[in-house]
């Protein structure tokens, strides 16, 4: 009969797991690097919206200030009376009788708005 090898010849040997180490650093950097890009695309698209939305609110900003400029000539005292003789009306300003004040309730929020109304 012949006689069979032992074939736990490498029983003894030892294995390295450096390979298995340097593939997982080398994953986990791949992964942050990733991540970074991704975040830093992120932040540049969103700066670019904010700075978008700041110009737009700097434009509407100007528009609303013209249009209130434009609101408070034409309701000068001046263009009022220009405007009733223009269109043939005859109108007195009331008396101080005729006036009725309302006042706000006490307690109540006067910056509803930040506009002051003529």
């Amino acid at each position: 009969m012949a006689r069979r090898r032992n074939r736990n010849y490498r029983k003894n040997a030892r294995s390295s797991s450096l390979p298995g180490v340097v593939l997982l650093v080398v994953f986990a950097a791949g992964c942050l690097g990733f991540g970074w890009l991704w975040l830093h695309n992120r932040c540049e698209l969103l700066a670019a919206r904010i700075k978008d939305l700041e110009q737009e609110k700097t434009a509407l900003r100007r528009r609303v200030t013209n249009e209130e400029f434009k609101w408070s000539s034409l309701t000068t005292y001046e263009n009022m009376m220009k405007l009733l003789r223009e269109h043939r009306i005859e109108m007195n300003w009331p008396n101080e009788r005729q006036i009725v004040r309302v006042r706000r309730a006490a307690g109540a929020a006067d910056a509803e708005t930040g506009f002051v109304r003529n």
